[in-house]
């Protein structure tokens, strides 16, 4: 990366990726300060990070010298731990130290490294300095709760006359498992922006997104929770919009699910709560509940939320004879050219919501997004960090979206643009130059709407709602 933001950005978002720990290197003085940025993103997300940043020698700080600056005062404002290391035998300790609350505790540190110190010669016949990879603290995993827990638990969800489900990115791989559960309890399911994708949005219980950068999706999603009395909620950061009211206080039951103890909250009055692997919690979940024939109540929350975006698609009819495309346009487009092999990267700005509300991901994609930062910039270096997380593809499998003004008559995705491969197989939409075009025809637009696609693309199978609107318009 030529820009240190840049760098933890995409560090922040390989481990939203993979849920493995990423590690990030600056230089001191400016280096350093362009870290906080990114460092902030992961921090605000809980992702595991290890930021480490270049110092001056050890003799040289505190005299006001070139570069000179009190990074743990700095990064200890913002993170948990945050330390400058000042003699070489600290280095291993705090090493193991850092990467081990990282790991299992879903967080971002920092460690700065003067260059005295890294410069230093050790014995190699000193063990303490021996930092195996299979000697680092690993994380501790919970097993699935006790029969007796899920017993109460289901016991607790049949008292209720309408529950939802929501789901956040910790929800990762659990997604069939809560699809079945949501039918037996006759359910909706509604999930954070960062769990976008992780259920089918075919499924005739998935009904949106809540709470985006504090906003509602689809205003009807909104109402659907009001009608609930009860939330069940898997791996979700921010329960506030799922929770409260208008004047945030809570008015509804939380029954909270989450893998690790670290990420409960204690914000809201819990009223059961299960720790384990989510998808065991809710497959045993669903062995237990009373099933709730009934589907009227789910058809009928569905035809509502379907009346929304009808109207939504009326809205975007006033631009058909425009030269501009309105971003649900070009989000419909999009639909039809996702398969599994997909990460979708989002940055910051009104498309996300347009995203929020008309991206269908039915093959459980990946999204990609600063969730609670929200900062602008993400996108490109996320994309860039998918690509390194799946180095096999050929060329990342990800599609970044920024604000879309382009013509849907001229948008031919043929050009294999910042994709290894130039074959047609591999799709590129974006406004760079082209070497065989010389000039993009989405040339108009003024973000870079940019679709990568791995060289070996399956189609995507059956007919989406996407697809039947677009058959209809």
């Amino acid at each position: 990366m030529r820009h240190e933001n840049a760098a933890a950005l995409a560090a922040s978002a390989h481990a939203k990726l993979t849920g493995r720990l990423s590690v990030c290197v600056a230089t001191s003085g400016p280096g350093a300060l362009n870290f906080v940025c990114g460092v902030v993103d992961a921090h605000l997300d809980r992702v595991p990070m290890l930021a480490l940043t270049g110092l001056v020698p050890t003799a040289s700080q505190g005299h006001w010298e070139f570069q000179d600056i009190d990074q743990t005062s700095l990064f200890g404002s913002i993170l948990p731990r945050s330390a400058s290391c000042v003699h070489p035998t600290q280095v291993a300790a705090l090493l193991r130290n850092y990467v081990g609350h990282a790991q299992q505790h879903h967080e971002t540190v920092q460690l700065a490294l003067p260059a005295d110190i890294l410069g230093a010669e050790i014995d190699p016949d000193d063990g303490v300095f021996q930092i195996d990879r299979k000697t680092l603290s690993t994380p501790l995993r919970l097993m699935p709760p006790p029969a007796e827990a899920l017993d109460i638990v289901a016991a607790e969800l049949d008292r209720f006359e309408q529950i939802v489900i929501v789901l956040g990115r910790r929800a990762l791989g659990s997604g069939r498992a809560i699809e079945g559960l949501a039918e037996k309890l006759g359910a909706p399911i509604i999930t954070s922006l960062d769990g976008k994708g992780i259920v089918d949005e075919s499924h005739p219980n998935a009904l949106g997104v809540l709470g985006i950068f504090g906003f509602p999706a689809v205003e009807t999603t909104k109402r659907i929770l009001r009608r609930a009395d009860a939330v069940l909620a898997f791996g979700v950061d921010t329960l506030k919009p799922f929770l409260t009211d208008d004047r945030d206080v809570q008015r509804r039951a939380l029954i909270q699910c989450e893998a690790e103890f670290s990420s409960l909250t204690h914000e809201y009055a819990r009223t059961r709560t299960l720790m384990g692997p989510l998808d065991a919690i809710a497959s045993g979940l669903q062995d237990r509940v009373r099933g709730r024939a009934d589907t009227a109540a789910i058809a009928a929350l569905e035809q509502e939320r379907m009346a929304s975006m009808r109207s939504i698609l009326d809205a975007a009819d006033a631009y058909r004879d425009s030269t501009l495309a309105h971003p649900l346009t070009f989000l419909l487009h999009l639909n039809r050219h996702l398969d599994d092999r997909c990460t979708i990267v989002l940055d910051t700005g009104a498309h996300t919501v347009w995203a929020a509300k008309v991206l269908q991901l039915t093959q459980r994609q990946r999204v990609l997004v600063s969730s609670r930062l929200g900062t602008m910039g993400f996108s490109l270096p996320a994309a860039i960090a998918a690509q390194l997380a799946h180095p096999t593809t050929g060329s990342s499998p990800s599609a970044e979206m920024e604000a879309c003004r382009w013509s849907p008559a001229n948008w031919r995705p043929q050009c294999s643009i910042g994709c290894p491969s130039s074959s047609s197989s591999s799709t590129t939409a974006c406004c760079r130059m082209c070497p065989r075009n010389k000039r993009h025809p989405m040339a108009p637009c003024c973000g870079i709407p940019t679709l990568w696609r791995s060289p070996a693309r399956s189609e995507p199978m059956g007919r989406s709602w996407t697809e039947q609107q677009m058959s209809t318009r």
